[in-house]
């Protein structure tokens, strides 16, 4: 069970604040970073900070008790904590873009959420998930019991779970005479759950995004999330000639905001690979080396075209946005772009420095595996380019 802080610490309430609590987490991650990439473990020093400085509710609606910071400010935030050390960042995104989710829903007039919601600004809870490929079938399963429900099932990659509270995930929930998707939050503390430690990946080795079982887990009612927020007009889930949809986004708001802090922490992380990179170079003799500038000016113009990507993703992103097909093509495309970028920006970077970046006592080649974890989360890059160009063409055949 998790201790929670006996008082309440006090919130930033503007942007600079914010950015000021994250490289306080970043400071106390960043010395441990190398070693748990080496041994595979988690992030513990920056998640024990996270929990002390209240960062996990900064998103929280300020009526609710947390600092009723936006979507903008949380991928600021994640990016300059991802330049401390990767992993914390993309462990703590998990959180960080279900409470955005949770907020627009509450804004939205969902009041299931709120309960939530505050206990995430009161008691500090922390939370983890995992998507699904497949909406209609998520991997997990629940009986209705008095109470609340029965959940059995499995998840993968939930990143960041040993610190977690609560894992968030959708079930189905058959009755007996129909079935119907939800939200529930699974407590980690209940009887029946386990986490599975077998996480041994190419990167992100210290976000610990283990598998975790379910077995016969009590969740409270409190903890259900009804999605009757998303009824509404979608697009047809079968396209001509009976090829299924591969993506319905009208019915995925939560996965634009998801997609959208995980961009933020990798183009992060991508800006510190650059700036250690160039600090180096200009150390040493480059003035009479074209291909040295031509390097540096490349992997600069990589990381800034992705934040101009990713600064016109959270300039059209609005409540209103959320979970149409323009945002959905929106958010694809602006994350394929970061995600591609800070790939490139990595191994630029190897280029730059020749050899000695591959050594492990430097940070490239683990920033380098780190970055390529980008490509795992949906869609990738080429599904991106084919869902993206089926949303284009058919918009302009319905016309």
């Amino acid at each position: 069970m998790t201790e929670y802080p006996l008082t309440r610490p006090e919130l930033p309430r503007t942007r600079g604040e914010v950015i000021a609590m994250v490289r306080e987490i970043g400071s106390a991650a960043e010395p441990h970073a190398a070693r748990h990439d080496r041994e595979g473990s988690f992030v513990v020093e920056g998640y024990e900070v996270i929990r002390s400085t209240g960062y996990g509710a900064i998103a929280v609606p300020g009526s609710l008790g947390g600092g009723d910071h936006d979507l903008e400010t949380v991928c600021r935030a994640q990016a300059v904590l991802a330049r401390f050390c990767a992993n914390t960042a993309l462990a703590i995104a998990m959180h960080q873009h279900n409470v955005l989710s949770l907020a627009w829903r509450w804004r939205m007039g969902d009041p299931g959420v709120e309960h939530t919601l505050r206990r995430i600004a009161d008691e500090g809870l922390i939370l983890s998930s995992s998507g699904a490929a497949d909406r209609n079938n998520p991997g997990v399963t629940a009986t209705p019991t008095d109470g609340g429900l029965r959940v059995t099932g499995r998840k993968r990659f939930v990143s960041g779970i040993p610190g977690a509270d609560v894992l968030s995930t959708l079930a189905m929930v058959d009755d007996g005479e129909e079935s119907w998707l939800t939200t529930v939050l699974v407590p980690m503390s209940e009887p029946g759950v386990e986490i599975i430690p077998d996480w041994d990946a190419m990167g992100m080795r210290g976000s610990a995004s283990n598998p975790v079982t379910f077995t016969d887990v009590f969740v409270p009612e409190a903890n259900v999330l009804e999605l009757g927020y998303l009824r509404r007009p979608e697009r047809p889930n079968r396209r001509p000639g009976g090829t299924k949809v591969r993506h319905d986004s009208s019915r995925i708001p939560g996965l634009h905001l998801a997609l959208t802090v995980i961009a933020a922490t990798y183009l992060g992380a991508a800006g510190a690979v650059k700036d250690r990179a160039l600090s180096i170079t200009a150390e040493g003799s480059w003035e009479e080396d074209p291909v040295k500038q031509r390097l540096a000016g490349l992997m600069t113009h990589e990381v800034r075209s992705a934040w101009w990507a990713l600064d016109s993703l959270l300039a059209h992103t609005t409540d209103d946005s959320l979970g149409t097909e323009r945002q959905f093509v929106a958010t694809m495309l602006a994350k394929r772009q970061v995600v591609l970028a800070s790939i490139r920006t990595a191994e630029l970077a190897m280029e730059l420095l020749g050899s000695q970046s591959y050594l492990r006592n430097m940070p490239f080649e683990q920033a380098l595996r780190d970055m390529r974890a980008g490509i795992t989360h949906p869609l990738a890059p080429e599904r991106t380019l084919i869902e993206v160009g089926y949303s284009e063409l058919a918009s302009r055949a319905d016309d």
